[in-house]
């Protein structure tokens, strides 16, 4: 019995706790954001674009609909925060997928144009746009990829278009749980194969 109130009281305290950290509002914004976008990547399925535009209405709703009691529409507004964030991530996900090539494929002719240029220590790495891939439909073929280049190959200018042959993998996963997911990076960089 005496759990009850208190749990009823929850909210209104959480509330007054965003209150008495008025000043630091902005301070907290990025950290509010910031856990909707952790939601996101630790889900372990993609959702549809429409579950974060769902998540963020219902609190902008929410926080509406508590405007005349204060310490509970301070709560929706943070949560609606949290869900920006989640939606953000959600919709710059959908904005960039493009096709992965799921399995190795080539050696094989490839044509594009160099966007970038990383000279290594005998060679050096470039990643080409405006990709042509020989036996792949222009709906399987990635958007860039990345390919090291040999010791004895010349190194491109930016902006050249260029013709090689190479054999291309799909990017790789993580080396081990919990490791840096390189094939994350290359996935918000639209690389969708490398070799």
């Amino acid at each position: 019995e005496r759990a009850a109130p208190r749990l009823a009281r929850w909210p209104e305290g959480l509330g007054n706790l965003f209150e008495a950290e008025r000043e630091r509002w902005l301070i907290w914004t990025p950290v509010l954001t910031g856990s909707g976008v952790a939601a996101y990547f630790a889900l372990p399925a993609e959702p549809p674009l429409s579950a974060g535009i769902l998540l963020f209405g219902l609190t902008v709703v929410l926080g509406l609909m508590l405007r005349h009691r204060p310490p509970l529409a301070r709560m929706a507004a943070a949560l609606a925060m949290v869900a920006g964030g989640f939606l953000a991530a959600e919709f710059r996900t959908a904005l960039v997928s493009a096709p992965i090539v799921p399995h190795p494929v080539g050696p094989t002719s490839v044509s594009g144009r160099v966007a970038e240029v990383e000279l290594m220590e005998k060679s050096a790495r470039i990643v080409l746009d405006e990709v042509h891939i020989g036996g792949l439909g222009a709906g399987e073929t990635p958007v860039q990829v990345r390919v090291r280049l040999t010791p004895k190959s010349d190194v491109p200018r930016l902006g050249e278009h260029i013709r090689l042959r190479a054999k291309l993998y799909s990017p790789p996963t993580p080396a081990a749980p919990d490791a840096h997911d390189f094939r994350r990076d290359l996935f918000y960089a639209r690389i969708g194969a490398v070799g």
